[in-house]
């Protein structure tokens, strides 16, 4: 948790002078008072569009003489916030916010406060590896007190959707070794590192690895930031997706996905906008131009926040549902402190979002654990971080407890979800991300492992279960609501492949009935698996193809007729 300290932040600039003066006048008459006082509110302001800044300042001051309003950066081009601050007010911090609030240009308005993380120190590092994946009941655990992570791989290890898209985490902490052994950091390849250009005209300069929100800059490698001995940032991202069936260290729970660090700092809440409108203004250039440009962000993951309520963190809360709108998850946790969320303010997980997915820590035993959070309304999942092993700066590992890493096991859960979606269900990433970002949390809360346990203690009343959810988008992909109505196109939606029997599943449509067959190509296109139908009917089919006997690799199958060719699917046999 946090204890934020009053920061600074920026107001936009106003063309409509009439509501200018009027707020200038009113406003002026909580500072005539205030000569005495030498208290200054750091505030984040978030303006309707079409202000002028310098007009908005000098004016103010000029009615304001016992108040001086300094006007100080901008947060968020796309959603108008800035940060400002305000000296000499006579009335409290809160009064102040609430009168600026009530200014009709006013979206929202809140102070800026003192962010901590979310871990507790480490534990021994001898506890067996990563029995949060996979738990046999060693250790003196419980069986299956786990995600069912080894389960789920079968479909999919969150490295890009079933088109051939990257997906890409977001990571917003502190702490990242860039060059740790067993993390794979997303890049932004359409920038070049170092060269004082901003290449991409995203808005940012040498933002190659990421960015940083503290200094404003892209230098990202902050693993000398040695919070709790490690690097918490290295610590988040190993639980996401530390790389996986590399003969290194640990494996996260979307193993094959990469993650997009923000460094944050040991900071204040004005610098948790600027990360988020990184991550946002990636997402939105990336549906804007197809994917040539910025990055394919699914899930963002926050694991810090500050005891204070929503109703004064507007802004901050504003954007869950900002980012939601361009289709990304947002996973937070809850303090290390066992209390009741329902009854206490906490931000960003009591944020009034449907794009966050609150989150609590278990143990071995498949209880909360101890010094974790709980609330019915307020939290959403539990998720498995005690005493379990992450990735430490210095190409190291270490066994860490705390919600901290619970959280961003959810957000690779959601990476997970999208390598495992079907052509359909992914084509409402284009025209509808938000309704898919929404389907997608609704399948991790809607299939978490329920049990008495956590039985009115989080809203599923379960823990994360990577296969539940798996099952469910599985679910959803094979209704036809999901599916186009029948054309004039051979097409196969999606493939799911079974380690345990060899079988390959497939579902397709065949517009016309025909002779066909199944062909199986390699990543050189050299057809290594065919089998053929004398006949198939017109519909839509679900297939399996048995006893492939293909050695692991990258594959791609299609389905051909007598004169037509179905798209090509990609994928893995581990």
């Amino acid at each position: 948790m946090c204890f934020f300290h009053y920061h600074y932040l920026r107001c936009t600039e106003y063309k409509l002078k009439k509501l200018l003066y009027s707020f200038v006048f009113i406003f002026s008459f909580a500072c005539a008072t205030a000569q005495a006082s030498s208290d200054t509110l750091f505030a984040m302001l978030q303006f309707r569009p079409g202000i002028s800044l310098r007009n908005f300042e000098s004016e103010f001051n000029e009615h304001n003489q016992h108040c001086k309003l300094v006007i100080n950066e901008l947060l968020s081009p796309t959603l108008h916030i800035w940060s400002c601050t305000v000296t000499g007010q006579s009335m409290s911090k809160k009064e102040t916010l609430a009168t600026l609030q009530k200014k009709p240009n006013i979206l929202a308005a809140q102070s800026i406060e003192k962010i901590n993380y979310r871990n507790n120190i480490p534990n021994d590092p001898d506890f067996i590896l990563q029995w949060n994946l996979r738990n046999d009941g060693s250790g003196g655990g419980t069986i299956y007190a786990d995600i069912d992570a080894d389960l789920a791989w079968e479909y999919g290890i969150g490295d890009s959707t079933k088109s051939g898209k990257p997906i890409v985490i977001a990571i917003v902490d502190a702490g990242f070794d860039l060059t740790h052994e067993d993390l794979r950091f997303w890049k932004n390849v359409n920038e070049i590192a170092d060269d004082l250009v901003d290449n991409d005209n995203n808005g940012y300069v040498d933002d190659y690895d990421g960015w940083n929100a503290e200094l404003n800059n892209g230098q990202v490698h902050t693993a000398d930031f040695n919070l709790y001995n490690g690097g918490h940032g290295s610590a988040a991202t190993g639980a996401a997706a530390a790389i996986g069936n590399n003969n290194k260290g640990i494996s996260g729970v979307a193993y094959g996905a990469q993650v997009m660090p923000i460094h944050l700092g040991n900071i204040n809440s004005d610098a948790v906008v600027k990360a988020y409108e990184y991550v946002l203004s990636m997402r939105l250039l990336y549906n804007r131009t197809l994917g040539d440009s910025g990055a394919f962000v699914v899930a963002l993951n926050s694991s810090f926040g500050i005891s204070a309520a929503p109703s004064d963190n507007s802004i901050w809360c504003n954007m869950f549902d900002a980012m939601g709108a361009a289709g990304i998850v947002n996973t937070t946790a809850t303090d290390n402190f066992s209390k009741n969320y329902d009854t206490v303010d906490d931000v960003p997980g009591n944020c009034p979002s449907n794009f966050i997915i609150n989150t609590t820590n278990s143990d071995r035993n498949d209880e909360i654990a101890l010094s974790s959070g709980y609330g019915k309304k307020n939290v959403d999942i539990a998720a498995p971080a005690y005493g379990i092993f992450v990735t430490k700066s210095g190409s190291k590992y270490a066994s860490w407890t705390g919600t901290s890493f619970a959280a961003p096991q959810v957000a690779g859960a959601i990476a997970l979800l999208y390598s495992c979606a079907c052509d359909s269900l992914l084509a409402l990433a284009t025209t509808a991300p938000a309704t898919l970002a929404k389907n997608m949390r609704d399948y991790i809360l809607k299939n978490a492992d329920t049990s008495a346990a956590f039985a009115n203690k989080v809203s599923s009343n379960g823990r994360l279960n990577l296969f539940n959810a798996i099952s469910g988008l599985k679910d959803a992909c094979k209704e036809n609501t999901l599916h186009p109505s029948l054309g004039s196109q051979l097409k196969i939606y999606w493939t799911s492949y079974n380690t345990l029997n060899q079988k390959l599943r497939i579902d397709f449509d065949v517009p016309t009935s025909t002779a066909a067959k199944f062909q199986i190509f390699d990543i050189i296109g050299k057809v290594v698996f065919e089998v053929s139908m004398d006949h198939i009917e017109t519909g839509h089919f679900t297939f399996d193809l048995p006893d492939l006997n293909l050695s692991h690799g990258i594959y791609f199958v299609r389905l051909a007729t007598n004169n037509n060719l179905s798209n090509s699917l990609r994928f893995l046999l581990e």
